[in-house]
Parts: structure tokens; sequence; C-alpha cells
């Protein structure tokens, strides 16, 4: 972790506390006066070339000129160029920074493997039996575990439809830590792209950052203010499109041979790209459909066999004229390989990337810089992620999802004949299809979330060849705080110690830590963040850009004359002559220049005629400004022309002029 000028809280001085921002104002200041340093060395740097020019070919006037106004020639000599931002007091910081996690070894621990937490294949086992016993009933919306626990979230976000028209973010909050994430949804022409965080990385980084404030892990628990970014290429967030088509529906149209909408970035799967090239019918995914009356309100996931990645869902609903609409809509899942920041004092969300807009559009169009993994379903998943659920006695639906889809109706009576509605078809300026892939997307997202099977996280206190010792976050508070010991006992066997009690296994040490080896593992890169951190921003842009250039100036000028140098020192000949280096003290001031012209003559120039009353021709910057000597050896300007009793000066250090 760097180490900074000071800290965010201030500086204790002799005493007395000197806030932070009035240290940055300070810093600032020194910093534009710095700036303004570097653009007079420039211009000195420009002056000592333009009196060299002047026993040469000569300078335009209006060049010459502008150069002379700023120089502070002394500067590159100064204390304040040579020691530009040097601590000479604590010169180990230069080559030593402080570690951010001195007690504690990273990555943080998922005990279950990358393939189990992110799998690619989703079937009903995936939650486990305890899950499958509670469907039927609200309990399954008791746990964060489970997919279909973001309900409550989702139903908020359905219902606040006439004040929000569906916002394309909503905020996820972590049970046991303050920590919330976004679940982002970009429109993509007639398609929806959804995406939003793992739940159970939500809550591992969250209980990471607890971990960090209560207990001295290193520098980082020291620090006001930091930002926390996992890395690695092994973390996946879902990634979801989805697309709808709406269709006028009687009982004597053809619904059962209506088309599913196939606009979808396969990303190489087959199954899809078979989809997209056969698109199916509604009778070819729901082959027992007969009447879709019943089925009005009731949407369900489903796929056109196990193992297929393309998920479909169909319903009807009505129009504000009282007209039934049937609305077929696809989907595609997958994981796209992600990057995870967290700044908690900044705010308490978790950002990932791909996120929001160009992000998720890069990711469609296959150019995100993280892997993409397509999902493949068994049809057992879906009861699971959208179960039934006995909420009332409404006729209407009794799935999750279903309940969804209710939030967006409106009742309207017409003609004494009273009809459900729903909003996007009515009152909404949204199109319907646009609205009903926004809601089977964010569900599914959401749904995929919970679906991560990551468990701990586990912290590493200890990792020696004899010995590893975890913390397990999840249960680190309270009467057994779960701090978990491998010891090496002999070739078969293992002294562990967990919640207090030591057992002795027959399982040996080096068994343990491959174990927590093949696990799933976070690592965490922490850095101080905000005042004094360094985080870029244009105006540091700026002035680096200016250091460049100024840098890359000096040294250009530097190398020019160490080079002619050389060559004068061994005589080499080049354009017809030998090789000067011309050193010319006199002028160095603007000063000096000024008493040079006032014992020059008067040149003989039309453009300059009536200088006197101001300059009334553009011209004369263009003229050409060269020294010359007089008869006398005096030395003094000469304007374009050449007048013909002046000669040129010599270079080579064998005349004297006055």
């Amino acid at each position: 972790m760097p180490v900074y000028w000071y800290p965010e809280e201030g500086a204790v001085i002799r005493g007395e506390l000197i806030k932070a921002d009035i240290i940055a104002n300070l810093i600032q200041l020194a910093a534009k006066l710095h700036e303004i340093l570097i653009v007079l060395s420039l211009s000195a740097i420009a002056l000592s070339i333009f009196r060299r020019r002047l026993v040469g070919g000569g300078v335009r006037l209006g060049f010459l000129t502008g150069g002379y106004r700023v120089g502070d020639l002394p500067y590159l000599w100064s204390a304040a160029f040579r020691h530009q931002g040097l601590d000479k007091s604590r010169p180990w910081e230069l080559v030593h920074c402080n570690s951010a996690f001195e007690n504690i070894t990273l990555p943080l621990i998922c005990y279950n493997e990358s393939v189990e937490v992110w799998t690619v294949h989703l079937r009903d086992y995936n939650n486990g039996y305890t899950y499958r016993t509670k469907l039927g009933t609200c309990d399954i919306l008791d746990s964060s575990k489970y997919p279909a626990s973001g309900y409550s979230e989702l139903m908020g976000w359905a219902e606040n439809l006439g004040a929000t028209d569906l916002a394309n973010n909503l905020i996820f909050q972590s049970e046991s830590t303050k920590i919330r994430r976004y679940l982002n949804i970009t429109k993509k022409g007639d398609r929806m792209l959804s995406t939003t965080p793992p739940h159970f990385l939500m809550n591992s980084i969250g209980l990471f950052q607890q971990f960090i404030n209560t207990t001295s892990v290193g520098a980082v628990s020291k620090e006001p203010r930091y930002q926390l970014t996992s890395k690695g290429d092994n973390q996946y967030q879902p990634f979801v499109q989805s697309i709808c088509e709406t269709h006028p529906y009687t009982n004597s149209s053809p619904y059962l041979s209506f088309k599913y909408p196939v606009g979808l970035e396969c990303f190489g799967d087959a199954d899809c790209e078979h989809t997209k090239s056969h698109p199916p019918s509604l009778a070819d995914v729901w082959p027992n459909a007969t009447s879709w009356s019943s089925n009005s309100l009731n949407p369900e996931y489903t796929t056109h066999h196990d193992n297929s990645s393309v998920v479909f869902t169909s319903g009807l609903v009505s129009n504000n004229n009282m007209d039934r609409e049937l609305y077929l809509c696809t989907m595609l899942a997958s994981w796209a390989g992600s990057t995870f920041t967290y700044t908690p004092q900044v705010d308490d969300i978790l950002r990932a990337r791909p996120s929001a807009g160009n992000d998720l559009q890069e990711a469609y169009h296959k150019r995100f810089d993280g892997n993409i993994r397509v999902i493949k379903f068994e049809r057992d998943w879906f009861p699971i992620s959208n179960p039934e659920l006995k909420f009332s006695n409404d006729h209407l639906s009794n799935t999750t999802v279903g309940r969804l889809i209710q939030q967006l109706r409106y009742n309207e009576t017409k003609n004494g004949t009273s009809a459900d509605h729903i909003d996007p078809l009515g009152h909404s300026d949204t199109p319907p299809n646009i609205s009903l892939a926004k809601v089977f997307g964010a569900y599914l997202t959401e749904s995929l979330s919970r679906s991560s099977l990551g468990s701990g996280p586990f912290v590493r206190l200890v990792e020696t060849d004899k010995e590893l010792s975890l913390v397990d976050l999840t249960n680190q508070h309270g009467y057994f705080r779960d701090i978990r010991t491998y010891k090496r006992l002999n070739e078969t066997h293992s002294n562990v110690t967990a919640q207090g009690i030591t057992y002795y296994p027959e399982r040996t040490f080096e068994n343990y830590t491959a174990t927590f080896k093949q696990a799933l593992n976070i690592d965490m890169q922490a850095k101080r963040y905000g005042y004094g951190s360094g985080q870029r921003r244009r105006t540091l842009d700026f002035a680096v850009s200016m250091m460049c250039i100024y840098l890359g100036t000096v040294f250009t000028y530097g190398l020019v004359i160490a080079v002619l140098s050389v060559l004068e020192l061994l005589q080499i000949h080049l354009w017809g002559g030998p090789v000067r280096v011309l050193s010319v003290a006199p002028w160095s001031d603007l000063q000096d220049l000024f008493l040079l012209a006032l014992r020059t003559p008067n040149p003989n120039d039309q453009d300059s005629a009536d200088v006197g009353a101001g300059v009334t021709s553009d011209q004369i910057w263009k003229k050409i400004v060269r020294v010359r000597a007089d008869h006398a050896d005096n030395v003094q300007l000469a304007l374009d022309q050449n007048p013909d009793d002046t000669s040129k000066v010599e270079t080579v250090g064998g005349k004297k002029y006055y």
C-alpha cells in the first residue's frame, strides 16, 4: 500500500492540527507555481536558442519579441528544479512501501471451487435438498442464498412503475453489512441487457471490509479512506440478454405458430446459434398449450429442451382497447468476467465492470476484455428460481414473476366490461415489449446472482508448512468465534481446532491445504483514496503532460548542445564549414536587447516607416532580425536586408566587438 504525503484528517504541526483541505490548497498553489516556473523555464531555453540564432541565420522579429516577454533561466540551476517533490528526510520511501495487509495472507478463500460457484450447468440440485423442501412456501424468501430471495426488492421496483417507468438500476442490500450493489439494465435496440455482481461476492467483500475496520490487518486498517479492488480473472457476474415481442391474440388467431424473437448475441454457443437459425414457435416450446386464457398473468420460464442455453416465456396481457396481446420473450444468460471495486468511505456501492452503458454494449458485441461463459439450464431449475407461492387467493398469479407482472396492471371498465391491463400497453410511454423484457431479464439476472454457490469467505491468519489458521468471516463474532486451525500431526492425521473444539481426523495436513488451494480465491488490492492519494484527474494529467514536454525539451536541447560540442572538439565539418557551438552572453534580458536597438541606425524599410505612431503593417513581424557589425566593429541589429556597410559577426572568437 503506498505511503502518501499526509493523513486524510490533516497533519499535526507543533501541536496544532492543520486540516487536510488547507494542506491540499497549499499543495495546489505550489503545483500551480511549479507549472508557471516550468513555462518560464521553457521560455528561457527558447531565449538561449534565439540568441544563438541572432548571430547566425537570424530570428523573425515577432518570434523574438514574444520569447523575450517571459523567462527565468537561473531556475534550471535552482534547488526548486533539482529537488522536485523529493523528501530527503525519508529516503526509504523511494524503495519501500507499507503493506496494506501485513497481518493476514490474501487472497480470500471461498470453500467452493470456481467451477461450482459459477457453474455453467444449472439444475435443481445446485441449490440442495433443503431448498426443495421449502417449495410452495414463503420460506424460500428468507435466505439470500436462494434464487428467488431477491423478490421483495424486485417487487418494490415493479410497484414504482408510475414513478420511475421501471428505472434502469435497482439496489440490493447485503444482509450482514452496509454494502450494496446495482442491478443495471441497458437498452440495445429492442433488446435489454442486464447484469449485477453476485450476491455472495457482495457479502464477502462487505464482510472483509468490516474485518479490516475491526481488526488490525496492516496499514489499510489505519487509513480513514481506502479503495478495495478485486484482482484476477476468476470472477464473474451474470449477464442476461432479453427480448420480447407482442402479437394480437384471439381464439381464432394462429397463435401456436407465432415465432419467438431470436435477436441474441450467442457468444459462439451452438444451441443458441441453432435457435437463431431455426426459431421455435409457441407450439414447439409449449407442446401442450391449447388455451392461454388461464395463463394470462402467470408466466413461467422454460427451455426448448434440457441442457439448453435459450430461455423462453410467454403469456397474455390486455391493451387499452380491451384487446388481448400475446407476448413471446427469449433470454440468454451467461457469466461475464468482471472486476469489482468498493470504496466504503465514499459510498456503499460495490461497483463492477461490466456494469452499464458502454460496458454492456461491449460485452454484447464481444469486445469486452473479460471472457463470456454461456449458461445452460435444466428445466427443473426454473421452479426453484420462479416458484409458486401462496400469497393470497388472487387467481391471476401465484408465481414470483407473475406477481411482478401483476404490479404492471391496472383495471379499467369500458362499456360495462371490466378488464385488467398491463400498464406498458396502457398509460406508460415505454413500449410494452421493452417493459416486459426489462422485468423478465432483471428477474433472471437476480436469480443467477443468488445462484452463485460461494461459501465463506475465509481469511488466512497464519500459513506455514506445518500450520494453517483461518477465520470464517461469516462467524467472526460471538462466543465461538470461528478461527479454524489446521496443524500437521503425523503422516496420516491432523490436529484441527474449530469453534473451540479440537479433534484429530484421519486426514493429512497436505490434504487440507490442497482443498483450500483448489477453492475459489478472491484476491484484493487496497489503495488510499481521497486527498493526497494521487487519483488521476484532468488537472493531474495536464501537469504530467507539461512535465513530460518540459523534460523532453530540456533533454533534447542538452543532447543537441552535447553532440555539437563533441563535433566541434573533433573538428568535424558539416554544411560546408566547421561545426561551432555559439556562446553568446549579451542580451540575456529584454533591456539589454533594447539598448542594442537604441544605437542601431533606423532601417530603410517601408513597413517600419511609421512605427513611431504605432505599427500599421502586420508584415513587419515577419522580418528577419540579425546581429551585424559595422566598420568600427560595433554590433547592431539589421532588419531583413543586410546593410552594405555591415558584415557578418565572426563566431570563431578571433575578433573583439563593441
